[in-house]
């Protein structure tokens, strides 16, 4: 609060924050049946998301560690009064269940598929750079225009898992770039196209990626029993853009001094 004045609003510093708008819903079977083909035993989620912007200082995540800390010993305290409770609970069910009869075992449950289809657009994620010494990183006062910028135009996820997860992607306007004169207030974090070449920018117009993964139980591998994980990864990038300038090295060593005051 206001040490000068009692009745003054609190002062409070926006350290980190997201936004976004967050669209979830079922997909109706009409549209599963008639656009997908899918069997009535499978399920899609789909999930949108409207420009999601993530904006963090480093200083945020000192924070974040200090709140973890003030709450860890609350935190294992209920923990722990959680557990006991848990095992009175289990220790009257069983003997409620032993009092039952018996009943006939039930055929075995069939899991159906589920599908999972994100889509995200117009993506934007800042974090500002400090182009001093560690020892500015305990302050608040970055510059507003020295920021590290990803944004994403566009890009559809679309997951899908029974017995191995499946994942297929497809991302435009893919671009990471150390902005100088950067505000968080703009309405489009994007790099403007009517600049020209965007300078100290990694940039990928377009790209698609699938993953396969699956895990194979317990089983006999040349005499010793051990599971087995297959991850296949393909991935495809239809242009990639680097464009640099003699500031990089300024930028580089900016951003080297915001992950060690992080670290």
């Amino acid at each position: 609060g206001n040490q000068i004045f009692e009745e003054a609003e609190p002062e409070f510093h926006q350290m980190a924050y997201f936004k976004t708008r967050i669209g979830l819903r079922n997909a109706l079977q009409d549209e599963m049946s008639a656009s997908r083909g899918m069997a009535e035993d499978k399920t899609a989620v789909l999930i949108t998301l409207t420009r999601p912007i993530f904006y963090v200082q480093p200083a945020a995540f000192d924070k974040a560690v200090l709140v973890w800390l003030n709450y860890k010993n609350a935190y294992e305290y209920w923990n722990e009064q959680r557990m006991a409770l848990n095992q009175e609970v289990q220790a009257a069910t069983s003997t409620l269940i032993d009092m039952l009869p018996q009943l006939s075992p039930q055929a075995p449950v069939t899991l159906g598929t589920v599908f999972l289809q994100l889509t995200v657009n117009d993506l934007g994620i800042c974090l500002p750079v400090n182009a001093g010494g560690t020892q500015a990183s305990t302050t608040l006062d970055y510059d507003p225009g020295a920021a590290l910028v990803l944004t994403l135009e566009s890009s559809l996820i679309t997951a899908c898992s029974r017995d191995a997860l499946v994942c297929s992607g497809h991302v435009q306007g893919f671009c990471l770039r150390f902005a100088d004169d950067f505000e968080t207030s703009w309405d489009e974090w994007k790099a403007d196209p009517s600049e020209g070449i965007i300078m100290n920018a990694f940039t990928v117009p377009e790209g698609t990626y699938e993953v396969c993964s699956k895990t194979v139980g317990l089983q006999t591998i040349g005499g010793s029993n051990s599971g087995k994980w297959v991850l296949d990864i393909l991935w495809k990038m239809c242009g990639l853009d680097i464009q640099l300038d003699t500031n990089i090295g300024k930028c580089l060593s900016a951003l080297g001094n915001t992950l060690t005051s992080i670290a």
